[in-house]
Order: structure tokens, then sequence, then C-alpha cells
């Protein structure tokens, strides 16, 4: 077996325990009333893909997009087992339909994207639990989060995720061209590809959505008109550094 091969299937069955041991009770557990808030999101998840800007890693090539920003704001208004699975669909959908990616690196990939966003809400919830009197799975709807612990578990599960998701995808690049992961990891986090503290320093723009969905009541047409404009941006700003 070709070490890519075995690295894919350990990264596979990780996704698999994870999505095993996730509170399937609380992952779909949405509010009646803000179903077609979850199903927008979702939607927009998809857009982000569809605008995602494919850069060359070396040689090889990645395709970059915020579909972290929508999903995060998933996190916050539903929770971070909600936020696993919209990570889970919009990732297969993105890699197998979207992109129409070859089976292994599609499978890899939605498998990181299952492990990183379960990770990164273990952190979140974590983190919520010693700010708040919650078990650590609080919202921004059911629960009343206040805005200091919905910041700062939104920058914890945020950075988790991308950190993971930078590791996993650098340690791929590595093993299947041969070279150190520090190479990959630096080509990755470089100015022409996605940079971890630019993707960070968006990451609040899911509080912001997510306060005022809870706040001014905005709905489904409300998350359309906040994050349509911030994904155009971010889309042309990914072309301006290919």
């Amino acid at each position: 077996m070709k070490p890519i091969s075995a690295y894919v299937g350990l990264t596979a069955i990780a996704a698999g325990v994870a999505l095993s041991v996730l509170d399937w009770t609380a992952a779909l557990s949405v509010p009646s009333g803000h179903l077609a808030g979850f199903f927008t999101l979702l939607a927009l998840g998809l857009l982000s893909e569809t605008l995602s800007v494919r850069t060359a890693v070396g040689d090889s090539e990645s395709n970059f997009s915020i579909t972290f920003i929508p999903l995060l704001t998933g996190a916050l208004l539903f929770g971070p087992e909600t936020a696993v699975v919209l990570f889970f669909v919009v990732g297969a959908a993105a890699e197998f339909l979207i992109h129409d990616k070859p089976v292994q690196k599609a499978t890899f990939n939605t498998a990181q994207y299952v492990v990183s966003s379960f990770v990164g809400g273990a952190v979140y919830a974590a983190v919520i639990s010693r700010l708040t009197d919650s078990s650590g799975g609080a919202t921004l709807l059911v629960d009343g989060l206040g805005i200091w612990a919905a910041t700062v578990g939104v920058l914890a599960f945020g950075l988790t995720f991308l950190i993971m998701n930078h590791a996993m995808v650098a340690g791929a690049i590595a093993i299947s061209r041969g070279v150190p992961f520090r190479r990959t990891w630096s080509e990755l986090s470089g100015p022409s590809a996605s940079n971890i503290l630019v993707d960070l320093l968006v990451s609040p723009v899911a509080l912001a959505v997510g306060l005022l969905y809870r706040e001014m009541e905005f709905h489904a047409l409300g998350l359309v008109i906040v994050l349509f404009p911030m994904l155009f941006v971010r889309h042309f700003y990914q072309i301006n550094y290919r």
C-alpha cells in the first residue's frame, strides 16, 4: 500500500469515528422556526465552494474558499454538533460534485473537514463551558450566549479548524510529493495560498452574522444579504493573489 493511501485511509477512519461518537440528537436539533436559516447556511456554504479559487501549491493544486465562515455561523446559532454536519454535507458535495475530484482526494478532503470541525467543535464546547455555566454547547439562539463568550468560542473553533485543516492537507501533500512537511506547510500559508492569520481575522464575521440573526430577527433573507457581499469580496481577493 502506498503511503498516501494509508494516510487517506487513516484520515477516513478518524472521520468515521468522529461521526460515530457525534451527538446526533444535538446535531439535528435545529429549532423548527429556524430551519430556513439552517438550509440557507448550507446553501451559502455550497455557494462559497463554487466561488473558490484554485491555487498552485508547489506541484499540486488546491481550492481555497471561505466555506468555514457560514459554517462557523452555524456553530454559533445551532451548536458545534450541527456545525460538524454542515461541514460534512458541504465538504462531500463540494469534493465529489462541485469540484468532481478523484475519489481518493475527495475522500481525504471530506474526511479532514469532518475531523477538523469535530475537534474544533470540541474545543469550542470546552471554551464555552469554562466561560459560562452551560455544558459547552450553548448557542446564540437557544441559550442567549454572551458576546464575550461567543467571540472567544468562535475564535477557538476557527483557529483549531484552520490549523488542523492546513496541517492535514500539508501532510497529504508532503507524503504524496516526498518532501518535508515544513515545506508544504510554508507553501500553504504563503501569500499566494490560504493564510491562517487572514482567515482567522475573518472568523468574527460569523459572530456578527449570528448576532444580527438573533438580535434583529434576521432569518434566511438576512443571512443572504449579509453573507453574499462577503463571499464575493473574498473571491476577488483570492483572485488577486493567485
